[in-house]
């Protein structure tokens, strides 16, 4: 072997070898906001060890049927309603499974139909996409777009996988070196990440606990117009409506952006001017909701890591609060005798 390829390996190897320690310093990649904007789970990844979801077994003739996006995974919350109200038989769809979103009335006819048991529809979306997914909601669809309910559960079952951390990966460790250089002193970004300072450092457990990482397609809603949000309140109205006709109950829960939760604590506000409430419109066009954002609002300030530092979601004291809201809303429901 040549003294050129000694040098050429052992230098290719002493590279490897940095890098994998620096990732390993990085730590696995774990947050939905580490991983797209490229920042250090060593800065951000919570302190507070999160509680393994329990696997509930799917209900074969639920009572209600929760319709919710990324929340409603990996069944974090559901099995703490199910804890404190055993009597509630509750299974879980994921949007993706809809084949057309616009067709949820079509969907909840066609559920009623396969099983008479069903009285409620919890329908759980962020806020972020509130004018994406109501503001059609009730277009015309056939029941040729309307996957059966038994097509729906076979691809859900993969909402119970547990998400493993990612090792880092080269380009990201050098990212993520990079942005722990970086102080953030005023808003600025990292791919789809946006980052703000806050004017508190007990909200979040993680080390840099004084900046806040948001997804930046939070920014949507400053595309938003007065006149769309009434649109897609009243049309939630109207399946409300359809939906009581068929003896299925709609109870709405829109979960506040993370950007909006912690928005009173940020020191520089990216989002300006904007005061469109949808919480507010639901309750104007008459929607039956839980009101997630004046739950979240009352406890952000009070409970670490309500969202998690690293994530757009919640951290294990924000799907306690959620549970316990949506049991209490469930309950009164299911009591309640009038549409």
């Amino acid at each position: 072997m040549t003294d050129y390829l000694k040098i050429y390996i052992l230098t290719t190897l002493a590279i490897l070898v940095i890098f994998v320690g620096v990732g390993h310093h990085q730590g696995q990649i774990v947050g939905d906001l580490t991983r797209l904007g490229n920042f250090s789970e060593r800065d951000f990844g919570s302190s507070v060890n999160r509680s393994e979801p329990m696997v509930r077994p799917e209900k074969k003739s639920p009572s209600v049927i929760v319709l919710g996006d990324s929340f409603s995974d990996h069944n974090y919350w559901q099995p703490l309603v199910a804890e404190a109200a055993p009597s509630l038989a509750m299974n879980t769809i994921h949007w993706r499974a809809l084949a057309y979103p616009d067709c949820v009335l079509g969907w909840i006819r066609i559920s009623k139909q396969a099983n008479p048991h069903l009285r409620v529809v919890v329908i759980q979306s962020v806020e972020r996409n509130f004018v994406f997914r109501f503001g059609n909601l009730m277009a015309e669809c056939t029941s040729q777009k309307v996957k059966s309910p038994h097509k729906v559960v076979e691809d859900e079952h993969t909402l119970t996988a547990r998400i493993r951390g990612i090792f880092p990966d080269p380009v990201y460790t050098l990212l993520a070196v990079r942005n722990g250089w970086r102080s953030f002193d005023v808003i600025e970004s990292s791919g789809t990440v946006g980052v703000v300072p806050l004017s508190r450092d007990d909200l979040f457990s993680n080390r840099r606990s004084n900046r806040l990482l948001y997804f930046k397609g939070d920014e949507v809603k400053l595309e938003w117009q007065q006149a769309q949000l009434s649109i897609a309140a009243k049309n939630l109205r109207m399946l409300q409506d359809a939906s009581d006709a068929l003896g299925v109950k709609v109870l709405v829960a829109i979960i506040p952006d993370k950007s909006t939760a912690y928005r009173p604590y940020m020191v520089a506000d990216p989002f300006g001017r904007f005061a469109l409430d949808v919480w507010f419109e639901l309750d104007r066009a008459g929607v039956r909701q839980l009101n997630v954002k004046s739950r979240i609002s009352k406890y952000v300030g009070g409970i670490p890591d309500l969202y998690l530092p690293n994530d757009t979601h919640f951290g294990e004291g924000g799907y306690r609060l959620f549970a316990e809201q949506v049991r209490v809303g469930l309950i009164e429901l299911l009591a309640s005798k009038g549409p």
